[in-house]
């Protein structure tokens, strides 16, 4: 428990915020889907480098936008590095400087197979002193009909052939509440996890090439 002191600090902080900030629930819930190239499976050689991008969007335009959101990336295929840092705007706003995240970093804890807690939040506590956050709030963020990669990152194919599962586990997000201003700061509500789909990686067995054929001796 004491080496995940910073990620536990990190979810704690996010889950009493929705506390605080929503006493009434939100029918809201955030849907979570990972893909590869597009798609939500995938056929590669073993060893293979695969891209992953984790997208996410609201279930209902009830709100202003996504707040903040964590998840947990499950990976039965073996180990996972830490996902990218956001490369701009809008989930630049949910990464330090602009806005705050566990203290590993916005890419999430590498695991005993997966990454936990990946993702952060805005700064709608409005700060001006502090470091971070310091960003502006962007608002109507994910949507719907608007999705957006909340992470992306690249994994390791098993070099035994077989079918594995890309996951999400343990989504904590807030929405921005309907009608606010940020004046003095943004309200927000929980969203709940909405549908989670997994990326399926098929790992192909590696094709064997036949022999070329030696030509026909010519007869005398």
């Amino acid at each position: 428990m004491t080496r995940q002191r910073g990620p536990c600090t990190w979810r704690t902080a996010a889950a009493a915020l929705l506390v605080t900030c929503a006493p009434a629930a939100s029918a809201t819930g955030l849907a979570v889907t990972v893909l590869s190239g597009g798609q939500g499976s995938v056929q590669v050689a073993p060893g293979a480098t695969v891209p992953y991008e984790v997208r996410g969007e609201l279930t209902d335009a009830l709100s202003g936008g996504l707040a903040l959101f964590s998840l947990d990336l499950a990976f039965d295929g073996g180990s996972l590095p830490a996902a990218a840092p956001p490369a701009g705007a809008p989930m630049s706003s949910f990464a330090v400087p602009a806005g705050v995240n566990n203290p590993q970093g916005f890419g999430g804890v590498p695991g005993p197979g997966g990454l936990l807690q990946v993702g952060g939040g805005q700064n709608t506590l409005n700060n001006s002193f502090g470091p971070y956050p310091v960003g502006a709030v962007t608002t109507g963020v994910a949507q719907p009909g608007a999705a957006v990669t909340l992470a992306a990152g690249q994994l390791t194919a098993p070099s035994q052939p077989g079918t594995y599962t890309l996951s999400v586990a343990r989504v904590v997000a807030n929405v921005i509440a309907p009608g606010a201003t940020g004046v003095p700061v943004w309200k927000v509500e929980p969203a709940g996890p909405g549908p989670l789909a997994p990326l399926v990686i098929a790992v192909q067995s590696p094709l064997r090439h036949a022999a070329p054929r030696r030509p026909a001796r010519a007869r005398r």
